[in-house]
């Protein structure tokens, strides 16, 4: 468990085997534990990147994504894309809306 969890780090096949394979809850965090904080913290952004997950229990638990088939994925993606652009643009507005404000009261 140790070897496959020290090549996730940097395989991203590797880290897809790994959240996809039954695994001994246990042996995983034993596993995590032995890595330096250094190699947990890049295990984590590795587990943290589309379309893996979102942190470290990714890799004891699986991941939704890698259940997906391929148009499902883009999908998610667009789909989040989508929530991005709404979310940057209402905060523009809303930013704007406070300047015009703060015009406002200041005259």
């Amino acid at each position: 468990m140790y070897d496959l969890i020290k090549e996730a780090i940097v395989d991203d096949d590797a880290a897809i085997e790994l959240s996809k394979m039954d695994k001994n809850v246990v042996e995983v965090v034993d596993a995590i534990s032995e890595l330096s904080l250094e190699d947990t913290m890049k295990l984590g952004m590795k587990f943290k990147r589309f379309p893996l997950g979102c942190d470290l229990t990714e890799a004891v638990v699986g991941t939704c994504a890698s259940d997906l088939e391929l148009m499902e994925l883009l999908e998610t993606a667009v789909y989040q894309i989508c929530w991005d652009c709404l979310f940057i643009f209402a905060h523009m507005h809303l930013q704007i809306l406070l300047k015009n404000m703060a015009c406002a009261v200041s005259k």
